[in-house]
């Protein structure tokens, strides 16, 4: 209801919230894998973290621009 009530929704309809709800299906899919995967090489709590967000961030806008783009405008032109 806070994002339907017209005093905070300028948040809502900024460009970088907008960016994280395209991505957030593909971040969701992807996190718990990478973090997993760095906690495997690399020993410090902060560094997994910024490492798997960083990854998990990369590889959710690649997902949308080349593969969840193409599908819902209409199919992919191989």
């Amino acid at each position: 209801m806070w994002g339907l009530g017209g005093r905070f929704t300028w948040i809502l309809n900024s460009a970088p919230i907008q960016f994280l709800g395209r991505i957030s299906y593909s971040f969701y899919l992807i996190h718990l894998g990478s973090l997993l995967f760095f906690e495997r090489y690399v020993h410090s709590r902060i560094e997994i973290a910024g490492l798997g967000m960083m990854f998990s961030l990369l590889y959710s806008w690649a997902s949308w621009i080349w593969v969840e783009r193409p599908i819902l405008a209409g199919g992919m032109n191989v």
